[in-house]
C-alpha cells in the first residue's frame, strides 16, 4: 500500500493549471482519470481484500474529544462502500468511531451486502434512519455526538491516508472555524454572487472566511456548538436545499457568525471509486443550476445579503 500513499501525494504534488481554460480542464481530468485507472486496477481489490486494518478504539483519544466519522450511502453506491471505509480505517490518525447512515427505505439488515456488514469487525457501525438523502451525513451524528469531532467523509472516493491528520491540524489552528480539506472560493461579480460553476474549486485560499465554501465529502470537522438554531429544521431543509447539504450547512454556519477555513493540500478533485457513479448528485446540483437554486432559496429565506459575504473576498482576487 506504500506505493498507493506515494501515488496521492504525488497526484496533489503536481500542478492544476487554474487559469489555462479548457486546456487546463482536459489536462485536469486526463490526470484524474489516469490515477482512477491505475488505483482501480492495482489497488481496489487490495483495499477490499486486506484484513490488515485496527478495530476502532472508541476510549483511546489523540485529541480532547472524540472523532466521528460520519458518512452516508444509498443503493447506487452501497456496493463499494466498504472500500472506501477501509480508506478511512487506515488513516494516520484514527477516528473513535465510524458510523454508516442508511435509509430504512432502502435498507434492512437483511438487505445489507455482506461486504458492509463485515465491517462490523473494526466496529464501523451501521445505523439505520429516515432518509433525509445527502443530509444523513451530519444530520443525527451532529445530535448523538454532541461532545465530539465530526468529520463528514463520502461514500466514493479513495482516501489518502492524512486526511483525518489534515483536517485535525486546521482544527487545532482554528478552533472557532469549521476546517475542511476541500472547498470552493464563492465568487463575485459587481457585489453579485457568481453561478456555482463559476467560482475557484479547489481553492488554496487558506484564510477563514464566509466565502470559503466547505466540500463534506473529503474531510470537513463540524462540531455541535458551532451549528445550532435552524440547523435541525426538517421542514427548512426540504424546502431550501434538500439535495444540497453542502449549501444547507455553508449557510447555517454563517448564520452562526462560524468561518470555513481550508489549505492548500488537496487541491484537485479526489479520485473516485469504479462503478460510485451510477447515480449522483453531480449532475442535478452543479450542471443543471441546482446548487445555485438551493443557494438562492437561502438567501432569499434567512434575508442574507450576498455582499456580507464579501468582506473578504479582494484579498483573494488572485485565485
Amino acid at each position: 500500500m506504500r506505493l498507493f500513499d506515494f501515488l496521492y501525494v504525488i497526484y496533489f504534488k503536481l500542478p492544476s493549471f487554474y487559469g489555462w481554460g479548457i486546456l487546463g480542464k482536459v489536462y485536469r481530468h486526463a490526470l484524474t482519470d489516469s490515477f482512477k485507472w491505475f488505483l482501480t486496477l492495482f489497488y481496489r481489490d487490495r483495499i477490499r481484500n486486506s484484513v490488515a486494518y485496527e478495530a476502532l478504539d472508541p476510549e483511546q483519544l489523540t485529541y480532547d474529544k472524540p472523532i466521528v466519522v460520519s458518512l452516508t450511502s444509498y443503493q447506487g453506491r452501497i456496493d463499494v462502500v466498504d472500500i472506501a471505509v477501509k480508506c478511512l480505517l487506515r488513516q494516520t490518525v484514527k477516528a473513535n468511531r465510524i458510523v454508516i447512515w442508511l435509509a430504512v427505505e432502502e435498507f434492512t439488515e437483511d438487505t445489507l451486502p455482506e461486504s458492509i456488514r463485515d465491517l462490523r469487525h473494526y466496529g464501523v457501525e451501521i445505523r439505520f434512519c429516515d432518509n433525509l438523502l445527502a443530509h444523513k451525513k451530519y444530520f443525527y451524528a451532529l445530535q448523538e455526538f454532541t461532545d465530539s469531532y465530526i468529520i463528514t467523509f463520502d461514500d466514493d472516493f479513495f482516501f489518502e491516508r492524512n486526511m483525518i491528520a489534515n483536517a485535525m491540524e486546521l482544527k487545532l489552528k482554528h478552533p472557532d472555524c469549521i476546517t475542511t480539506n476541500r472547498a470552493h472560493l464563492m465568487r463575485f461579480q459587481d457585489g453579485t454572487l457568481l453561478p456555482y460553476r463559476q467560482w475557484r474549486h479547489n481553492t488554496i485560499y487558506a484564510q477563514p472566511a464566509h466565502h470559503v465554501f466547505a466540500t463534506g465529502g473529503v474531510g470537513t470537522v463540524y462540531e455541535s456548538h458551532l451549528l445550532q438554531d435552524h440547523i435541525f429544521d426538517l421542514e427548512a431543509i426540504r424546502q431550501l436545499s434538500p439535495r444540497a447539504d453542502d449549501v444547507w450547512l455553508k449557510f447555517m454556519a454563517y448564520l452562526n457568525g462560524v468561518k470555513v477555513v481550508t489549505d492548500k493540500r488537496y487541491n484537485k478533485d479526489f479520485i473516485t471509486l469504479p462503478e460510485s457513479q451510477k447515480e449522483q448528485l453531480v449532475k442535478s446540483n452543479v450542471n443543471e443550476g441546482g446548487n445555485d437554486a438551493q443557494i438562492r432559496n437561502m438567501l432569499t429565506h434567512y434575508k442574507i445579503n450576498a455582499n456580507s459575504l464579501l468582506h473578504s473576498a479582494a484579498k483573494s482576487a488572485h485565485e
